[in-house]
């Protein structure tokens, strides 16, 4: 069971930002072709299926930003530009 200090200091720390799954698992997909592609460059299909995934991706990390950005906007505290 957690001491009082203890759960006050759980709360005191400075918690990441929530990534959306669907964004985490586009960028595992986008990393895993990526080092596989590092791998064999000259594979036309693998360039193409990591080409693919990024064009997936872009839209995803773009709507997150955009996300983040209304949430501190709506929160009228636009000092909070480190949470982003």
């Amino acid at each position: 069971m957690a001491k009082v200090g203890q759960l006050s200091f759980r709360l005191k720390l400075k918690l990441k930002p929530r990534v959306p799954k669907l964004l985490r698992k586009s960028a595992a997909k986008k990393l895993h072709l990526w080092r596989k592609l590092r791998s064999s460059p000259d594979d036309v299909s693998l360039q193409c299926r990591y080409h693919s995934c990024v064009l997936e991706w872009r839209p995803l990390i773009n709507s997150a930003q955009e996300s983040a950005e209304v949430k501190i906007i709506d929160a009228n505290n636009l000092g909070s530009s480190t949470d982003l």
